[in-house]
C-alpha cells in the first residue's frame, strides 16, 4: 500500500519551484491574476481522499470555466492548515482574462458545497513592502507556510503551519517546472 509523505511546510525546492512556474506563466503571457480561496468548513470531518478529491473539484471548476469561456488556464495550488483551527484549505492562484474576472468572482460562490466557503478576488503577482517591513504578493500569501530555511535572509513574512499529507502545492501542466 502507498503512504503519502507529510510535510510541515513548503521547503526552499518547493518554493523556488512556484517562483518559476509563475515567472513561466508570466512569459507564457498568462499572469496568474485571480486568487480562489476555499475554506470548507468540515475538512477536519473529511478523510484525506474525500479532501483531496473536494480540492481536486474546485480545481476543474476553474478549468470548465476557462474550457467554456475559451481561454487559456494557467494556476499554482497550495494547501494549507490554519493553526488556529487546525481546518485544511485551499488557495488558487489562477490566469483568468480581464473581460471573464467578474464573472469568475461570482461564479467562484456558487463551487463549494457550503455557502461561503469559496470566493475569488483579483490578484497580483507583483509586490509591494508592508508597514512591517515584509515583501508581500498574492503570490508570497499562497506560499507563506515556507520553512524557516525558505525565508532565511528574505524579508517575507512566514507563518507556522501544521502536517499536510500528500502534496502541498501544484501547477497546471503548462507552467510547471519552471
Amino acid at each position: 500500500m502507498n503512504s503519502r509523505k507529510s510535510t510541515n511546510a513548503l521547503s526552499v525546492k518547493d518554493f523556488k519551484a512556484i517562483i518559476a512556474s509563475d515567472a513561466k506563466a508570466t512569459a507564457l503571457g498568462l499572469p496568474l491574476n485571480v486568487l480562489i480561496s476555499f475554506h470548507p468548513r468540515t475538512t477536519r470531518e473529511m478523510e484525506l481522499e474525500e479532501r483531496l478529491a473536494e480540492f481536486k473539484r474546485i480545481t476543474n471548476c476553474y478549468c470548465q470555466f476557462g474550457r467554456q469561456n475559451g481561454f487559456e488556464r494557467a494556476w499554482l495550488s497550495v494547501r494549507e492548515v490554519a493553526l488556529d483551527t487546525m481546518a485544511e484549505h485551499l488557495h488558487l492562484l489562477c490566469h483568468v482574462p480581464h473581460k471573464q474576472r467578474a464573472k469568475l468572482v461570482a461564479n467562484a460562490k456558487g463551487w463549494g458545497r457550503e455557502p461561503d466557503a469559496c470566493h475569488a478576488r483579483t490578484a497580483s503577482t507583483k509586490g509591494y513592502w508592508s508597514d512591517a517591513g515584509y515583501w508581500f504578493s498574492d503570490l508570497l500569501y499562497i506560499c507563506k507556510q515556507m520553512s524557516p530555511q525558505a525565508v532565511f535572509r528574505r524579508p517575507y513574512h512566514r507563518i507556522g503551519g501544521a502536517p499536510i499529507e500528500g502534496a502541498r502545492w501544484g501547477a497546471s501542466r503548462n507552467i510547471k517546472g519552471g
